[in-house]
């Protein structure tokens, strides 16, 4: 159902805490993490050739050379294959609001399986939407927005970074967006282009993206 996305250069001290978050998350939603080597010189490119986990789909992309982390993400949505997609740094983690508790893994699950096109998640940065008041508590979602019909939300979100959202992968590859292939700022771009092409839109407190 989720495919992370993470290139990686020169990030071996942060790896193993990567994919056991990951682990942690896949407890609630079946996922797969995609690892690409941006031909990492510290060691994390072995790392990355010998990892293995029993408890997630763990892929592996080797860049022949050291392109930036918009070429590496790119490779990385190539090869995935789940309903929705994230983006997640080399240095920074997903975790499960709450631990690993039934109720947050019907919500979770709930939400994605309505197919909204964007999802984003709580972080450490976040800041509740003045729009956004339709909280529940019961399962910790807010109800999918229609953009067309509120276009005021757009706004109130900084769309700089391409972090810290679940995005449905058919919104990407029907409008076939992509990163720039520079080193700097290449997420801007594809953010706006993923909100300006998306219908709905909703937020979660189950996932904290810890940046």
């Amino acid at each position: 159902m989720l495919s992370i996305i993470t290139p990686i250069f020169n990030k071996r001290k942060t790896l193993p805490r990567i994919i056991d978050s990951v682990a942690d998350l896949s407890r609630l939603v079946p996922c797969e993490l995609i690892l690409i080597d941006d031909k990492s010189t510290d060691g994390a490119t072995e790392y990355i050739q010998s990892a293995c986990s029993q408890s997630i789909d763990l892929k592996k992309v080797f860049l022949k050379k050291n392109s930036g982390p918009g070429v590496a993400r790119n490779a990385g949505l190539n090869v995935a294959r789940h309903k929705y997609v994230t983006f997640l740094d080399g240095d920074d983690e997903i975790a499960v609001e709450g631990g690993r508790h039934r109720s947050n893994a019907a919500s979770l699950l709930s939400l994605l399986d309505s197919s909204v096109d964007i999802v984003r998640l709580q972080h450490n940065k976040w800041k509740r939407s003045t729009t956004s008041e339709s909280w529940t508590t019961a399962n910790q979602e807010i109800h999918a927005i229609a953009l067309g019909r509120s276009p005021g939300i757009l706004s109130e979100i900084e769309m700089v970074e391409c972090w810290g959202y679940l995005i449905r992968r058919e919104l990407i590859t029907n409008n076939k967006i992509r990163f720039l292939e520079t080193r700097i700022a290449e997420d801007q771009p594809f953010i706006v282009e993923v909100f300006l092409n998306a219908e709905s839109y909703s937020e979660t407190r189950v996932l904290n993206y810890l940046h």
